[in-house]
C-alpha cells in the first residue's frame, strides 16, 4: 500500500490523522462534490469534550449528544481546534520571512521542512510526533 510523507499532507487527510494522534478512533474523511460543505474530516461530537463551537447546538447538552452525531474536524485550518492542541502539546513554531514577503513556518521539535500556514506546520509535527514520518493513506466514506 502507498504511504504518505507527513510532511506533504494537508486538508481532510492531515486532519483524520491529527484526531487519530489525539484518540480520536472514529474519525472519518467524507468526500461530496462540488465542495459541499459535509466533505472533509468528520469526528463524533463528543470527541470535543465540553468545548462549544459554533458548530455545536447549543441547546444540546454534552451528556445528551449521541455518539454517532459527528462534526466537521478541521485543525489544520480552525485555530479552535488545532490552537489548543498546539498548547498542550507544547509545540512551539518558528516563522521565517521568505524573500517574496510571504511567511513560512516549522516546528523545530520534528522537522526542517517548512509549511505554508503556522497551523499546518503545527499539525503535521503533532502528527509526526506521534507516528514517524509516513502514514497510511485513508479512504474517502459517502457517508457516516
Amino acid at each position: 500500500m502507498k504511504r504518505l510523507k507527513v510532511s506533504d499532507l494537508s486538508g481532510p487527510q492531515l486532519d483524520y490523522w491529527v484526531a487519530r494522534a489525539d484518540g480520536i478512533e472514529r474519525a472519518v474523511i467524507l468526500s461530496r462534490p462540488n465542495d459541499d460543505p459535509f466533505s472533509g474530516c468528520f469526528a463524533p461530537s463528543f470527541a470535543f469534550e465540553h468545548e462549544v463551537l459554533p458548530d455545536l447546538d447549543p441547546s444540546v447538552d454534552f451528556e445528551d449528544r449521541k455518539p454517532d452525531d459527528y462534526m466537521n474536524y478541521n485543525p489544520s485550518i480552525d485555530w479552535r481546534v488545532g490552537g489548543p492542541i498546539l498548547e498542550r502539546e507544547g509545540l512551539s513554531i518558528e516563522c521565517k520571512k521568505k524573500r517574496d514577503g510571504t511567511m513560512k513556518y516549522r516546528c523545530p521539535q520534528w522537522t526542517d521542512k517548512w509549511s505554508e500556514t503556522y497551523l499546518l506546520a503545527g499539525m503535521r509535527a503533532f502528527v509526526g510526533l506521534k507516528f514517524g514520518n509516513w502514514v497510511s493513506p485513508q479512504k474517502m466514506a459517502d457517508g457516516i
